[in-house]
C-alpha cells in the first residue's frame, strides 16, 4: 500500500496489526483462547481502546495529539500520522 512506503518495517507491522485487529492485545489473545481475559484495567484492550480512551495512556496521547484525532486518521492516513501511531506504541512500550 502506498501510504506504507515512507515507514520503517516496523512501523508497517504495527499499523497493520492494529488495522486487521490481529495483534498482541487482550482483546485478540482472549479470542484466541490465549488470554484468560480480554480486558485492561480501564475496559476491553482493543486496538481503538489503545490509540482513544484507555486513560492510562491519557497523558502521552493528549501530548502527541493535542486536538481529537479519531482512530481512522490514526490508522489510515495520512502518513504522518501513522508515524504517530506507530511512535505512541513504542512510547507506552506495549507489545502489538
Amino acid at each position: 500500500m502506498k501510504t506504507f512506503q515512507p515507514l520503517a518495517r516496523a512501523h508497517q507491522v504495527v499499523i497493520f496489526r492494529l488495522r486487521t485487529g490481529h495483534c498482541r492485545l487482550l482483546a485478540h489473545l482472549y479470542r484466541m483462547k490465549i488470554s484468560h481475559t480480554d480486558d485492561c484495567e480501564t475496559g476491553t484492550q482493543t486496538p481503538e481502546h489503545v490509540l482513544q480512551t484507555c486513560p492510562s495512556f491519557a497523558a502521552l496521547r493528549s501530548e502527541l495529539w493535542p486536538v481529537m484525532v479519531d482512530l481512522k486518521e490514526k490508522l489510515w492516513r495520512p502518513v504522518e500520522s501513522l508515524w504517530q501511531t506507530a511512535d505512541f506504541l513504542a512510547s507506552i512500550t506495549l507489545t502489538v
